[in-house]
Parts: structure tokens; C-alpha cells; sequence
């Protein structure tokens, strides 16, 4: 059955306990993201960004309203399910990469897809293709901590679509890194999920992400507002 929504988020709120308080950070939040989609998601820090990319993730859940990723109602779903549906649809690109330091980049790349099942030969041939593609062939046998943070990124954009995820959530993919190299990451990231299959939520406080997405709202006050497109 062909998914024509991959995200459906509806009137989603979320809250915090602040000592004795609760601090709500989204306030009835719909949105909707059809294969194809990419979306620039604006906001200060603390306004809720994070929040609704762990909640679409499945990572949190919403103290109420309902969201789905590929029709499937995350509610529903149990611990083993979610964490499948994690490790075989949606990718991750985290501001401070995350790699995994005692992993080669090449092996960086593999372990993903591996969990799904695809063969070492596979993993690894996918793995070279997405190095050289982000300009890194040359330092598959390397370690994390021997990259720049600029390298470190680019790696961590194709380990996030090395297993050919549908859905590809991105936290501050620039937010650590300088200007010139942040714009590169930028070019990669709209080169790696242009597809129109695939759907790139992303979290930034950085105006130049907006080129790269087709949609851009803001988290203001709990509420999600849409601002242009590009």
C-alpha cells in the first residue's frame, strides 16, 4: 500500500515539569509531510524544535493528540516496533555528529545498514559510494577523532541515509560548525535527501537553511506557523 503521507502530526501537545511547574512547549501542533517534502523547522532554543523531532521520531510521546510516520499511528506501536520502525525508515543527523568513536568511518556506515539485514559485501560497497559522494573515499579506514568537525558531519549525513531511509530528521546539522563549512553540509544534506520518496524534517536556527527546504515554519509560543516557501 503506497504511504501518501509520511508524517501526520494532530494537535499535538507536549509539556515539561519545571520543579513544581509544568512548562507546555507545544500547543496543539498539526502538521503534515508528503514524500518529497523538505522542511526547514525555525524556532529559539528551548521553543520546542528538538521536541518535535524526538516526538516524530518516537522517541517521546505527546501528552496528547496523535502522530503517524509511513500511516502507522506511533501510539499504537510497542517498544520492539518503534525501534524498528526507527532503524529501517527514518535517519538521524545530530549537531555533534554522534559517530561512534571506537568505529573506522567506513564502519560507521556499515553498522546500520547491517542491523537491517543487508549483506557485509553490500553494506560496505553502499558505504564507499556515500564517502566518495560526501568527498571522503580517502578516509574510510579513519577514525572519528582523527576528522575535522566539518568531515565528522559529513560523515555523520551518510551514515543517516546509508540504509535508504524514507524519512531523514536533522538537529542543528550546522549549529557547530563555522560558516564556510556549514554551508557546505547544508549542499550535502539537500543532495543526499533530494529524492521524491523522501521527506527531510529539520531543526535550525540558521536562516541559510531555508534554501534547501521546500517548506519553513516556526515554533513560536508552543504554536507551529508557517513562514514561506522556497
Amino acid at each position: 500500500m503506497q504511504v501518501h503521507r509520511m508524517i501526520e502530526i494532530s494537535d499535538v501537545y507536549k509539556s515539561f515539569a519545571e520543579g513544581a511547574e509544568q512548562h507546555e512547549v507545544l500547543t496543539g501542533v498539526d502538521l503534515q509531510a508528503e514524500p518529497g517534502d523538505a522542511i526547514a523547522l525555525f524556532g529559539r532554543s528551548g521553543s520546542g524544535k528538538s521536541t518535535l523531532l524526538n516526538l516524530v521520531a518516537g522517541i517521546e510521546t505527546p501528552d496528547r493528540g496523535s502522530i503517524s510516520v509511513m500511516g502507522r499511528t506511533l501510539g499504537r506501536l510497542n517498544d520492539g516496533a518503534l525501534t524498528l520502525l526507527r532503524r529501517r525508515h527514518i535517519g538521524f543527523v545530530f549537531q555533534f555528529f554522534n559517530l561512534l568513536p571506537s568505529l573506522t568511518v567506513l564502519d560507521n556506515l556499515t553498522l546500520p545498514q547491517s542491523l537491517n539485514g543487508t549483506s557485509a559485501r553490500a553494506a560496505r560497497e553502499r558505504a564507499q559510494a556515500l564517502l566518495a559522494e560526501v568527498g571522503l573515499a580517502a578516509r574510510s579506514n579513519a577514525y572519528p577523532d582523527q576528522l575535522s568537525g566539518g568531515e565528522q558531519q559529513r560523515v555523520a549525513l551518510a551514515r543517516a541515509v546509508a540504509h535508504e531511509p524514507a524519512l531523514v530528521l536533522a538537529d542543528e546539522p550546522t549549529g557547530n560548525l563555522d560558516g564556510d563549512t556549514a554551508e557546505d553540509v547544508l549542499n550535502l544534506l539537500a543532495q543526499l535527501t533530494a529524492s521524491r520518496e523522501r521527506v527531510l524534517l529539520m531543526a535550525t536556527h540558521a536562516s541559510s537553511s531555508a534554501r534547501i527546504c521546500s517548506r519553513t515554519l516556526q515554533i513560536r509560543g508552543g504554536s507551529l506557523q508557517s513562514l514561506a516557501s522556497a
